[in-house]
């Protein structure tokens, strides 16, 4: 092996259960190594972990989409997180395991030389990487997106209405706007009185005898 001050991490004397999280680490620099020559064999073991964050939007607005289920799967197709989001958005931090080593003698760049990490099964290290996320809330378009947990992230997801043709609500009281980008149905006889139809992204389909009344408007 070279010389150890050109690793980044250096492993020997049976350290086990190190944890390096949230650590910008070239893994082409790491090394596990006895104590000193012709000692008896030892096993180390390293894990890396990163932070995920996942927030979702609403791509018209950018404004929170509650409820919206998020998954997050590993390259194994391990189910790491299933959960929906809160009012902000958002989902807990996720500490997502990256790489680990479990290994007597290793030197990382022989095998992780372009910071490409891989399953080494000789030297027992296992890449969980690359993770899957899927986003997904009624009435809009389902997003999937893989990452490379190298590093700790923060993944934004802004959703589009999926454009399919909803019942419309007609309003009890006051004028009708339609400003989230939906598409609705009106089967039914919808009479606003003297308010206003205002269509400011999105659109309205009026079929099977439905009939809208708006004395003060309508306008797109």
């Amino acid at each position: 092996f070279p010389s150890h001050d050109m690793y980044a991490i250096v492993l020997s004397s049976n350290a086990t259960d190190i944890f390096f999280i949230n650590n910008s680490i070239n893994i082409s620099r790491i090394r596990f190594d006895r104590r000193e020559d012709g000692s008896t064999e030892e096993q180390n073991n390293l894990t890396i972990m990163n932070f995920l964050d996942v927030n979702v939007y609403k791509q018209s607005d950018s404004s929170p989409l509650v409820t919206a289920s998020v998954t997050i799967i590993d390259k194994d197709s391990n189910e790491l997180y299933s959960g929906k989001t809160d009012t902000e958005g958002a989902i807990p931090t996720q500490t997502i395991t990256y790489l680990t080593i479990n290994a007597s003698l290793f030197n990382s760049t022989n095998f992780y030389y372009n910071q490409s990490c891989k399953d080494t099964s000789s030297y027992n290290t296992t890449c969980r990487t690359i993770h899957s996320i899927q986003v997904e809330l009624a009435g809009y378009t389902e997003q999937t997106r893989n990452i490379d947990m190298n590093q700790s992230k923060f993944e934004a997801f802004y959703l589009a209405i999926s454009g399919g043709i909803g019942t419309c609500d007609c309003p009890v009281t006051g004028n009708w706007a339609i400003s989230d980008g939906s598409v609705c149905n009106l089967a039914t006889t919808c009479d606003i009185g003297n308010n206003k139809l205002k269509i400011n992204s999105g659109g309205l389909l009026i079929n099977n005898g439905g009939k809208l009344y708006a004395r003060g408007g309508c306008y797109v």
